[in-house]
């Protein structure tokens, strides 16, 4: 049984749901049991690696990402080259807030 499968196994009669394994992100986590249960239907677990990119300047937004572990990077390349670390996200936060405005194009 696939992983998303299992965990929507775990829903009770009463309608509330419960991932396979405990969250670790915090705004997942806060998620009512019936929202959070549509948010897995449509979620992937992915794992990331360090400097693996998850936009690139000028490309669609489309999805979000909300880390279990670990931390991401905005980064910014300046005119010369140089690279600045503009903000950081971990598991208390998400990637993709441009979408909150319907922003749907990476700008840096």
């Amino acid at each position: 049984m696939s992983e998303r499968a299992q965990a929507r196994a775990t829903s009770v009669e009463s309608g509330s749901f419960a991932p396979a394994r405990p969250l670790q992100n915090d705004i997942l986590s806060r998620i009512p049991s019936a929202e959070l249960a549509a948010v897995i239907e449509q979620a992937q677990e992915i794992h990331c690696r360090g400097r693996d990119e998850m936009f690139e300047a000028g490309s669609v937004i489309d999805r979000v990402y909300f880390p279990q572990t670990g931390m991401a990077s905005l980064v910014i390349v300046l005119e010369d080259g140089t690279t600045v670390e503009a903000l950081t996200v971990g598991r208390e936060g998400f990637i993709g807030v441009p979408l909150l405005n319907a922003v749907t194009t990476a700008r840096y």
